[in-house]
């Protein structure tokens, strides 16, 4: 008795159908932005089935949407996601708004006749960009903190006093020239460091003393 090979493989094909197709895509989402998960299905020929579904790393698995009467529909419009989730042409899920706890595994799985299974994983990472917003800081007072006066120099340091949430830093930069005091000075020096400043004046030939 002789049996046909063509209903051989079908009887095999029906008692074992074939192993699904599973590929693993990483997505990565910003908080508070949206995110797509597009997959690589077609959807050509009879279909029985269509479901997206979500895995935390903790907690129940939840279904997100499923095919019923030709269309995908919410599975449960009231679950965590609300009004953030999407399909789009049954074969995109779209997520706005990301939040921390939406990091996980999503699948999207189709079902064709003789049990074949289409399944597409995507692993959701979700990264937190900070925004440093910087507050103005109080008009600085500058003190003179130390005056000293010789014959033929004076040597004045400035503090620079200011205040604020946070760290800050503070920077010296020059204004109006020097025009009174460069006139008949030998040298001059301006230097800072931090948050002093400081001036220091020689006048050899005129002998006399500097103020500041």
């Amino acid at each position: 008795m002789f049996l046909d090979f063509n209903l051989l493989l079908l009887a095999a094909t029906l008692m074992h159908p074939p192993a699904a197709q599973t590929s693993i895509h990483v997505v990565n989402g910003v908080l508070g932005k949206p995110v797509n998960f597009v997959t690589n299905a077609s959807l050509e020929g009879i279909v029985e089935a269509i479901d997206w579904d979500f895995q935390a790393e903790t907690g129940p698995l939840l279904v997100l949407a499923e095919l019923k009467n030709g269309e995908i529909k919410r599975a449960n419009p009231e679950d965590r996601f609300r009004q953030r989730l999407e399909i789009i042409n049954k074969t995109m899920l779209r997520i706005k708004d990301l939040e921390v706890e939406d990091g996980g595994e999503y699948t999207f799985r189709v079902k064709f006749p003789l049990g074949k299974l289409y399944i597409q994983k995507f692993q959701l990472n979700i990264f937190v960009f900070h925004t440093f917003l910087t507050d103005p800081v109080p008009q600085p007072q500058i003190h003179p903190e130390q005056v000293s006066q010789t014959l033929h120099a004076c040597n004045v340091t400035l503090k620079c006093l200011a205040s604020g949430k946070g760290r800050f830093s503070i920077s010296w930069e020059a204004g109006n020239p020097l025009k009174g005091l460069e006139e008949g000075l030998d040298w001059y020096q301006l230097s800072s460091n931090g948050s002093d400043r400081k001036l220091r004046f020689w006048d050899y030939h005129r002998r006399k003393r500097l103020v500041v």
